[in-house]
């Protein structure tokens, strides 16, 4: 009896080590990597699959303002539109704490929601709502800020991180990170699909850039235009000289556009642009007036309109509006017109 009990002993410790030895053999199903992407300049995190709108990096100058003077001195920045609009906090924080910039679990220093809705039928449907979340990380000495923009009429949603490394507080590292990734985002918009027009304008001609002596061409032109008036030829008298480059783009719309409707539409454009209100207008000519805004980078958007010709008994054609909207870059000082 002992000897049989033996065996079935041995035969039970037998199939335990074999059952052992194949557990151990079989590899544990894999995990899959923790997947994160490094921006070119930046070197700044997102997920895979997202489309980079705009990666920067370099130096800030002190900007005044209340309170607390805000010395920058090294600023770095990216703008991305996450695959599927659907990019959450916990993924967003994930790309960091991967990395060792931020703590397992650690909570924003400061939260910030901006709600773009409204009980108003006149809400802007295309206003976005913001969130901000601001952070120290973990080597300290900086705000790395993180935050959403999704557009409430397409939900369109874009993503971004500034690291601001400098002496400021966190209010104003939120003013700073949102204002910086704010002004990206609608360089790049502006790249892209051209600066706003109204609805059912359309492009009559393609885009075309002037530089170099190709400058001063236009500024001859516009000089000896019979259609252009005395204070548009002032103003580009002042602003083509100072200018690198000129985006001209040409529009033409579906019916004539009255000169208050011309206003009131590229005033709340600019608005929402970051423009701020005209430097300049010129309503001296009925049909033909023309507005001048100063944009966040240091160039101005200068905007006419003019009739467009028709030639008489031309079957089919409808009177219309052009629209020439002149794009100029570089640091261009306009003091001198904001009186005018």
């Amino acid at each position: 009896m002992q000897s049989r009990a033996r065996r079935s002993a041995s035969k039970y410790f037998l199939v335990m080590a074999l059952v052992l030895v194949v557990s151990w053999a079989v590899p544990a199903p894999a995990v899959a990597p923790f997947q994160v992407q490094s921006a070119e300049k930046s070197h700044l995190l997102y997920p895979p699959g997202a489309e980079v709108w705009a990666d920067a990096t370099g130096t800030l100058p002190a900007t005044a303002g209340p309170g607390t003077p805000v010395s920058l001195l090294h600023v770095r920045a990216l703008v991305f539109r996450p695959v599927g609009d659907s990019l959450t906090w916990s993924d967003h924080t994930a790309l960091y704490t991967h990395r060792g910039l931020l703590a397992p679990g650690q909570k924003p220093s400061f939260s910030a929601v901006k709600v773009a809705t409204g009980e108003e039928k006149t809400a802007d449907p295309d206003a976005n709502t913001e969130e901000t979340n601001v952070y120290v990380p973990r080597s300290g000495g900086q705000f790395l800020v993180l935050g959403f923009f999704r557009n409430q009429r397409t939900q369109h949603q874009l993503a971004y991180a500034v690291l601001l490394q400098g002496s400021l507080t966190i209010t104003q590292a939120v003013e700073q990170g949102k204002a910086l990734a704010t002004s990206l985002a609608r360089q790049v918009k502006l790249a892209r699909l051209g600066p706003p027009h109204p609805p059912g304008a359309v492009a009559s001609a393609p885009s075309r850039a002037v530089t170099g002596p190709a400058l001063q061409v236009m500024l001859q032109s516009i000089e000896r235009s019979v259609l252009v008036s005395e204070k548009v030829k002032m103003i580009a008298r002042i602003v083509i000289p100072q200018s690198t480059r000129i985006e001209l783009w040409t529009f033409r719309t579906a019916a004539p556009m009255p000169d208050t409707e011309f206003v009131q539409f590229y005033a709340d454009q600019a608005r929402k642009l970051g423009w701020g209100e005209p430097i300049s207008r010129d309503e001296t000519q009925p049909g033909r007036p023309a507005l001048l805004f100063q944009r966040p980078d240091g160039g101005v958007a200068m905007i006419r309109a003019e009739p467009t010709p028709i030639a008489g008994g031309t079957p089919g054609v409808r009177p219309s509006t052009y629209l020439f909207v002149l794009m100029m870059e570089g640091k261009i000082n306009v003091s001198s017109l904001r009186t005018r």
